[in-house]
This record gives structure tokens, sequence and C-alpha cells, in this order.
């Protein structure tokens, strides 16, 4: 007879392998980033671009409360 698994534990095991496999995968793209200067490049772009996105979001909240108050 087997031992039956606590839910809880495979739970937690199940996260906790989630999160290293999260890590190391974030470490290596992070090692690639740093040795492909295209690739900086491009992520720099997205960057500016989010960047841009959100100033123009924040323009349109300053013009709708304007034309809220008239």
């Amino acid at each position: 007879m087997s031992p039956r698994l606590d839910p809880g534990k495979v739970v937690v095991w199940v996260l906790a392998a989630i999160a290293v496999t999260l890590i190391g995968v974030s470490m290596v793209f992070t090692i690639v980033d740093d040795a492909d200067s295209s690739r900086r490049d491009w992520t720099g772009a997205i960057g500016g671009l989010s960047l841009f996105m959100a100033a123009q979001a924040h323009e349109g909240e300053k013009n709708h409360a304007k034309r809220k108050n008239h």
C-alpha cells in the first residue's frame, strides 16, 4: 500500500517548482540580453514605447478632466 500524498504539500512543491523555473528563465534571459546588443536595442525600443504610451494615457486623462470640468 502506498501512502497518500498530502494535497497541501503537493501544492507547495508545485509552486516552489514554478518559482524556481521562473527565476531560472529570468536569469537565462538576462544573460542572453547582456550578450546580444541587437536584442538590447529591441528591448530598449519596447521600453521607450511603453513610456510613450503611458504619457499618452496621462494626456488623455488630463483632457478628460478638462472636459468634465466645463
